[in-house]
């Protein structure tokens, strides 16, 4: 006997989503963005991984598909250093492993921010005074019972979306350089001096303290050219 036979499978009434609820309200979109963003990443580290496994894709993706995404990070990261292991290490006059140590950090830390924003508790009249409550439950053995709690609005969640997805862009962008073994050649070294082959970083300073995630974004390429 089923007692909830309405959530059986979801209903589709036909309708949309200005029929459903108006006009699109900020909040819940900048967070529906963190979700795609992350969902974009996680796909950009599979493909990179499987452009290293060097099998059919269809193989690939049947060793990848069932991994967590710190798992598929953590395959990515391995095979990497297998691979980088025959190469120079160097690139363009710039040492290989630490330009992708360094992107992995920000995969990581996207990782940290996407998981804080959708295992979160969300609270108040965001459909009016658009901001919300954050309010996250944490039982660890390194630190006990935590509780965080603070207040956003739409262009902080909005950062961290475009945070999550600057590192999918850099890691897609750049990714074929890092794995592409030129050794210093000139032409590269040229290339990356122009800022043609030079990533954005991305830096979060985040903290109780100070709750709103500040986004810094530097061309250094740029400032190198310019000092």
């Amino acid at each position: 006997m089923r007692y909830f036979e309405h959530y059986e499978q979801p209903l589709w009434t036909g309708q949309t989503f200005a029929e459903r609820t108006g006009k699109p309200e900020e909040i819940t979109c900048a967070i529906g963005r963190i979700a795609m963003n992350f969902a974009r990443l996680e796909h950009v580290v599979a493909e990179c991984a499987s452009k290293l496994l060097k099998v059919e894709e269809a193989t690939a993706q049947v060793l990848l598909a069932e991994h967590s995404f710190k798992g598929k990070v953590g395959v990515l990261s391995s095979l990497f250093r297998i691979h980088a292991k025959g190469q120079s290490p160097t690139i363009g006059g710039y040492d290989r492993l630490e330009i992708f140590e360094e992107l992995c950090s920000y995969i990581f830390r996207s990782e940290e921010l996407r998981n804080m924003v959708l295992h979160s508790n969300w609270n108040g009249p965001y459909l009016w005074d658009r901001v919300v409550t954050r309010r996250k439950v944490t039982a660890k053995a390194s630190h006990g019972l935590r509780i965080q709690e603070e207040t956003m609005d739409a262009g902080k969640l909005l950062d961290i979306a475009d945070y999550i997805g600057g590192t999918a862009e850099e890691l897609d962008n750049y990714f074929p350089l890092l794995t592409f073994d030129a050794g210093d050649s000139e032409e590269l070294r040229e290339k990356i001096s122009k800022g043609e082959a030079e990533h954005f970083k991305y830096e979060v300073e985040y903290s109780l303290t100070k709750p709103d995630p500040v986004l810094k974004r530097r061309d250094e390429s740029a400032r190198a050219t310019k000092a």
